[in-house]
């Protein structure tokens, strides 16, 4: 809800009267009772006056228990797809780009040229 309303005041036709500028965003984070702040365009670059609150929202159960089994598993399988980005960017790290480019070159290489067979082929 505070995306669309800090756009549509954002983009108001009367800039003049609703100065997006003056916008206390902190008070406005506040109002909306929120945790943390959301990533929005917005918001970069702008001084906010807001304190991010340490609750871990995950660990805040549903009462009910089949919406609860079913936001557990939605969690697990965050943290399992959080984890393999994870080892992917440390793989990547382990193996620069340069070492990388430096092992298809060799390849290359090493593989046989065919084309030389062929353009005498075709010279024949």
């Amino acid at each position: 809800a505070i995306v669309s309303y800090v756009r549509a005041y954002s983009e108001h036709r009367c800039n003049h009267i609703f100065r997006f500028a003056h916008m206390d965003m902190g008070r406005l984070a506040r109002s909306f009772a929120l945790l943390r702040l959301p990533k929005m365009p917005e918001l970069r670059g702008k001084k906010i006056d807001f304190v991010e609150t340490t609750i871990d929202t995950d660990t805040i159960p549903y009462k009910d228990t089949k919406r609860e089994r079913a936001r557990q598993v939605r969690l697990t399988a965050a943290r399992v797809e959080r984890d393999e980005r994870a080892r992917k960017r440390t793989r990547r790290h382990e193996n620069p780009p340069s070492k990388r480019l430096q092992e298809s070159v060799k390849a290359k290489q090493e593989e046989p040229d065919d084309n030389e067979d062929d353009w005498e082929e075709l010279a024949r």
